[in-house]
């Protein structure tokens, strides 16, 4: 038992305004004062020069004593670097010159005199889905482990000090940041058993390689001593280095796998059910795990050897697993309804290495034939890959070709290349979250499966995913179904009637429902050529991908016969060729189209390809509101031709044209007549 004085002692330090008080008990410590609800709860006041000292960086915890309420009363301790004045009931005080320190000698001094098992983890993924389900497969001994994912060395100082109540047994969640050259916490926290749930990508924007996380992550082996156990993951990266770390430590290394029967425990079934999976083993146990992620039961292996060596009863702890409450966004099931439909959406937002992803993946395979609705797969960057981005995602590819998804929409510039790659799938990259959620709004039918997974950090996905219910509920079917595409050119037509006269809208329809499947490219070029001083030069044809009999390779064809090609859907080939000739590099021509958007607050997906043609692959569109920038800013080039404006489009008709004083500017039409009937008639 921790009492004031003792702690005062360990300290070494004077106890103030504790008279009488000296004794009372201390069995929880805090440096977050949101979490200080007892007399018996010591809050350490950290200050912020101590934070920034320690944390090597400016962005720091708030000021310890500026946590601290005036009529603050339930709180048994406060040891604070400066006294804190003022309060409206006397609460103890230790005044110390260095909290972080004071906090690292308590812990240091509570663990040498705590005697229960402590199991300490880590891993590139899963190590908190791991303490989580341990932790709820040890019910109902009382366990001490992190809060939250806070797994950081100075939240393992904290939960080291928390070992003051005498749990049952302790599990620590270790961070690379616990394991690194500043020092490994596994050496203090010594703990009984050790784990390493697996070996990814993560970090690779600070560490080079997956052998260099591999050493980092293996140094919590070296908290063991001859006697401990160590175990490790079979099924991930490098695991024979795991086992070699380990084996440097101690002589009880244990392995587990989903496929490798020589390990000392492996499943010998896996079979998939709704929303769960059910295990069994080589040494007879079987239990249901609460998750449908391969890499779940894996961490459910983990749990299942070290609850071996604890000495507790196996078969009725396990029983416990199915009740883990994970983390939220962690494969979580959850529904989403419109109006008329409800589906299902596995949320796996938490964040995302590549084996995390894979194993997303892999889950929702597992579960596609329990839903009857389309299997959408939608996904976002992995993040902190730095030089590695590119290879790391590529390995993804694989794995979408076969996988169950009957639509894969993906978002993030890493991802564009994996999708020009993925063969045979329904497969579009996104520039952005908008029109990403409109299409899985469209795509989300009655008892859909929708796997969402991305990184939570440099990517906007989340949001797609924590916007999708009210997005639904307010998304308008057209009433017809068909293929996807079609429907978004069908339920994009639109059009804007402007008077010349008058100067103003008189007439419109679907102003804000306007979109296309094609690009704005054509019109872009016309109007930076038009703007350009006229050349009399004939042009020669180059070799394009969408060269033809009639576009081809050597063909002559006048400058302003090619500009004014631009004019009415021109082919492809024809663009290509202009694209050429206005800009010397293509990033010369991505940064004048990307000036232009900028300049008249256009959609940013009104020109993600260079010829501005429909690709399944690379989702663009524009609105008539996107038509109407282009039209005040070049109207003059744009009547500059004997069509008075210009249509584009094989997917609809879109355009801008003057009909004696009237300007119609329109999306989605079936045809240039259509149109103009709306002005004449």
């Amino acid at each position: 038992m921790y009492t004031l004085e003792t702690i005062a002692q360990i300290l070494d330090t004077e106890l103030l305004d504790a008279q009488g008080k000296e004794q009372n008990k201390i069995d929880d410590f805090e440096y977050q004062m949101l979490h200080v609800h007892s007399k018996s709860t010591a809050f350490i006041s950290i200050s912020e020069t101590s934070w920034k000292q320690y944390l090597k960086k400016s962005k720091v915890m708030k000021d310890g004593n500026a946590q601290i309420p005036q009529d603050v009363s339930e709180i048994g301790l406060i040891i604070t670097e400066t006294y804190v004045e003022d309060l409206k009931h006397q609460i103890p005080q230790i005044v110390v010159k260095n909290a972080i320190k004071a906090m690292k000698r308590l812990a240091l001094h509570i663990r040498k005199h705590y005697h229960n098992p402590v199991i300490a983890l880590t891993g590139s993924m899963g190590k908190s889905s791991t303490r989580l389900m341990l932790s709820a497969a040890l019910q109902p001994y009382q366990v001490q482990q992190n809060r939250g994912n806070s797994n950081t060395r100075s939240a393992i100082y904290l939960h080291m000090c928390k070992l003051a109540s005498n749990p049952d047994i302790a599990v620590f969640e270790t961070s690379l940041n616990a394991l690194n050259n500043r020092g490994n916490m596994a050496e203090v926290l010594k703990p009984q058993i050790a784990i390493v749930t697996g070996i990814g990508s993560a970090h690779l924007s600070t560490i080079g390689s997956t052998e260099e996380i591999v050493a980092f992550k293996s140094r919590i082996f070296a908290g063991l001593n001859q006697e401990g156990i160590a175990i490790y993951n079979g099924d991930t990266l490098h695991q024979d280095k795991l086992k070699q770390a380990a084996s440097t430590y101690t002589k009880h290394v244990y392995c587990y796998s989903t496929k490798d029967a020589t390990a000392d425990t492996y499943t010998t079934q896996i079979k998939p059910v709704k929303k769960a999976v059910e295990v069994t083993t080589n040494d007879g146990y079987q239990f249901e795990v609460p998750s449908v992620s391969k890499g779940m039961v894996e961490n459910a292996l983990a749990v299942l050897l070290t609850l071996k060596h604890l000495g507790v009863d196996v078969s009725h702890q396990l029983k416990q697993l199915a009740q883990t409450q994970l983390f939220k966004k962690v494969l979580e099931f959850r529904p989403v309804k419109s109006k008329n439909e409800e589906a299902t959406v596995l949320d796996d937002t938490h964040n995302a290495s590549l084996p995390a992803m894979l194993n997303a993946i892999d889950a929702f395979n597992s579960q596609a034939p329990f839903f009857k609705g389309h299997k959408v797969i939608a996904l976002g960057q992995i993040s902190d890959l730095g030089e590695q981005t590119d290879r790391v995602h590529a390995e993804l590819v694989p794995d979408l070709e076969q996988s169950e998804a009957d639509y894969i929409l993906c978002m993030d510039q890493p991802l564009r290349k994996v999708v020009n790659k993925v063969k045979g799938k329904h497969i579009t990259w996104y520039h952005n979250k908008d029109l990403m959620l409109k299409d899985l709004c469209y795509l989300i039918n009655q008892d859909a499966l929708v796997l969402m997974k991305s990184s939570v950090t440099q990517t906007e996905f989340p949001k797609v995913a924590s916007q999708l219910q009210n997005a639904l509920l307010h998304y308008e079917r057209s009433g017809k179904d068909g293929k996807h595409f079609e429907a978004a050119v069908r339920q994009g037509r639109a059009y804007l009637i402007y008077n010349l006269e008058t100067n103003q809208i008189e007439t419109q329809s679907n102003r804000y429902g306007s979109a296309t499947i094609e690009g704005l490219a054509p019109i872009i070029y016309y109007l930076d050529a038009k703007q350009r001083k006229a050349k009399n030069d004939t042009i020669t044809l180059k070799q394009w991908p969408t060269n033809n009999q009639t576009y081809y390779e050597g063909m002559k064809i006048s400058w302003d016969e090619l500009v004014e090609a631009m004019t009415d859907t021109p082919h492809p080939s024809l663009v290509y060729q202009l694209a050429h000739e206005l800009y010397p590099t293509h990033q010369a021509r991505k940064h004048y189209v990307q000036q232009l958007i900028k300049e008249l607050k256009l959609s940013d997906s009104v020109a993600i390809n260079l010829t501005g043609r429909f690709r399944m692959k690379e989702r663009q569109t524009f609105s008539v509101d996107d038509l109407l920038a282009l039209w005040v800013y070049g109207q003059n080039q744009l009547f500059d031709n004997a069509k008075k404006g210009v249509v584009i489009g094989e997917y609809g008709r879109h355009g801008i044209l003057k009909i004696d004083h009237s300007v119609i500017i329109f999306t989605g039409f079936e045809s240039d007549d259509a149109a103009k009937a709306y002005v004449t008639s």
